[in-house]
This record gives structure tokens, sequence and C-alpha cells, in this order.
């Protein structure tokens, strides 16, 4: 058996093996969801493709909210990828200013 494959064991305080992993992945996921606010808020995107891009993350059943994704991130990603990127960046600042007045 290879060892990445091997079964993970328990750690010596008990908890499951996928914890470190579910951990090292709740700041990412925080830091996606204020990137998402910041950019859902910007005025350089327009209001319709914002609407969209929300009908897109509803949990419709079906592939009608995948197919709106997949429409929706071809303008974006082609027109509106700067005010993406600051948003992602000034999610960023906002997550490490919060972390640094928890310290203080």
């Amino acid at each position: 058996m290879l060892p990445h494959c091997a079964p993970q064991s328990l750690p010596d305080d008990g908890e499951p093996a996928y914890s470190e992993i579910v951990r090292a992945a709740v700041p990412l996921l925080r830091h996606t969801v204020r990137a998402i606010r910041i950019a859902a808020t910007d005025e350089r995107i327009p209001k319709p493709l914002r609407w969209l891009a929300a009908l897109g993350l509803l949990p419709i059943p079906g592939p009608l909210d995948e197919a709106v994704l997949i429409l929706v991130s071809v303008p974006l990603a082609l027109f509106y990828r700067r005010p993406l990127a600051e948003a992602w960046v000034r999610a960023g600042d906002a997550e490490f200013g919060s972390a640094e007045r928890g310290r203080r």
C-alpha cells in the first residue's frame, strides 16, 4: 500500500484525522465569503450581472444554478477581473486587520 493511501490514524487527542484539513479550509472559506460580499457591492460590476451571480448561488435543484454560474463567469472573467481581484485582496486585508485587532 502506498504511504499516501494508508488509512489515517487518530491523533493523540482523539480528534479525527481530517480535522487539520477542516481547520485549514475554514480560513479560506471565510476569505472567499468576504470577497464575495465585497464584489457583490462593487458598483463597477453591473447590477444585472451581480443579480445573475446571486441567482446562480441559490440552492436551486437541477442544473439551472450551475448553468447560470457558468454563463456569468465568462463576462466576469473577461471584463471584470480587476474588481474581482481587488475584492480578493481587500478580503485578505480585512482578515489580517481583524487578526491584528484580536491580538491587542
